[in-house]
């Protein structure tokens, strides 16, 4: 059957309209004795941010920061949807709360998972928070991070009030292998003939689909394959970036040129990579 995970959350009740001006829900605080939130004007607002990149309708997975452009805002992405996390990789997400009353915003959490850490950036009437977490392989699983934002004022004599709940589910899942092969639609059996004072170009590509990874192409170790070595006088180039196919996420490419020379005729050998 489908995997399960716990949710643990709070529904809060409020006598609230909506202000299309502010973008933002007005408490009855602002005009009626009778209101329980008396003094108390607006229900803060929560917004979680990160670097991701979808991978479906209601899915995504942590990528790297990309200059110029801005973290995107997760509210598609709560639960149920999920958000991929690798084990062994870093997971950052930017957590802000605002009101637009002058007083103290922060957040209130449920549970979360073990090792997972929780910084505060900023306080006041616009907080916010880092939250951090490297699962490990033990941690392998749906996991689920709820919290809201509520709001302080005076001394405690006006009432506080909370934000929608927002809730996460981290699929932490195994970083799985990169994928490696020639340039598309080559392989060895398509390699043009070789011949002494011509240059052969192999062309090989590496793709890996977790965004926080990279990949790396060298010729593999005498361990990897007994025998291999580059051909005499053979060059492999500076790895290039390469776009990766669908399904992956980062992409680098390599060149090996040879130029076989007259005394290489007969020559055989195998050459391999890794």
């Amino acid at each position: 059957g489908r995997a399960k995970v716990g949710l643990d959350f709070v529904v809060t009740v409020l006598d609230a309209a909506w202000d299309a001006g502010a973008m933002q829900w007005k408490l009855c605080g602002a005009t009626g004795d009778a209101c329980v939130h008396k003094g108390n004007e607006w229900v803060p607002s929560l917004m979680l941010s990160g670097f991701v990149r979808p991978t479906g309708e209601c899915s995504a997975q942590m990528a790297p920061p990309t200059p110029g452009v801005a973290a995107t805002h997760l509210a598609a992405l709560t639960f149920p949807c999920s958000l991929t996390v690798f084990a062994g990789f870093d997971m950052h997400l930017s957590l802000a709360a605002q009101d637009p009353q002058e007083g103290m915003v922060g957040f209130n959490f449920g549970a979360v998972p073990a090792g997972m850490e929780l910084a505060v950036e900023a306080t006041g009437s616009a907080g916010a928070m880092s939250m951090a977490w490297q699962p490990c392989l033990g941690a392998l699983g749906l996991h689920a991070v709820c919290l809201d934002a509520a709001d302080r004022h005076g001394n405690g004599s006006v009432a506080s009030a909370s934000s929608p709940m927002a809730c996460l589910q981290l699929n932490v899942t195994r970083d799985p292998p990169p994928m490696f092969d020639m340039a598309p639609g080559r392989t060895p059996a398509t390699l043009p003939p070789l011949t002494m004072g011509e240059e052969v170009r192999v062309e090989l590509f590496a793709a890996d689909a977790n965004c926080l990874d990279s990949v790396e192409i060298v010729p593999a170790t005498p361990e990897e394959a007994p025998g291999s070595m580059l051909p005499p006088g053979a060059m492999l180039h500076a790895a290039q970036p390469a776009q990766p196919p669908a399904g992956m996420c980062v992409g680098s490419s390599r060149v090996m040129t040879w130029t076989p020379a007259y005394n290489h005729g007969g020559w055989s050998g195998r050459v391999c990579f890794a």
